[in-house]
């Protein structure tokens, strides 16, 4: 994952005056930090540059648990299938398995090197992998039947 380029682009947003809706919360030794509520990403607190503090000063804390937006045991491992559609302005990316399908906004992933991904049907989150590890949840996009 590009961990000083999602830092560096928070930090962008962190700095403007425009507002955020975004949230920032800590599970099992990972930052939890989301810019706009579509992806959320875990950072391990050893590649966290910046002050969480001064973060709290315009991201709500997120104090759930990252089981409350995404369930991994019920998910099924599931890869991009290089079909991408344009939908209102937006490239749309489909996420499939054998049991479930997803499209997801391109540009969420841009953060990821080599993702993999786990889903469980096109309405739930998208868990994001590189290897084994755990690094993000982006949400799923509601393919339109006009899209191209």
């Amino acid at each position: 994952m590009k961990y000083v380029k999602y830092q560096q682009d928070l930090l962008k947003e962190l700095l403007s005056d425009k507002p955020i809706r975004g949230y920032i919360g800590h599970e099992n030794e990972n930052v939890l930090v989301t810019m706009d509520g579509c992806l959320m990403v875990s950072i391990p607190d050893y590649l966290w540059y910046l002050d969480v503090q001064r973060t709290r000063e315009k991201l709500k804390p997120f104090d759930g648990k990252v089981s409350q937006l995404y369930d991994e045991d019920r998910g099924k491992p599931a890869s991009r299938t290089g079909v991408v559609l344009v939908q209102e302005k937006k490239n749309i990316v489909q996420i499939k398995n054998e049991e479930a399908e997803a499209w997801v906004d391109e540009k969420l992933l841009r953060y990821f090197e080599n993702p993999t991904f786990r889903i469980r049907s096109q309405v739930s989150a998208v868990g994001v992998y590189e290897g084994e590890r755990f690094v993000g949840i982006v949400m799923p996009i509601r393919k339109k039947e006009a899209s191209i």
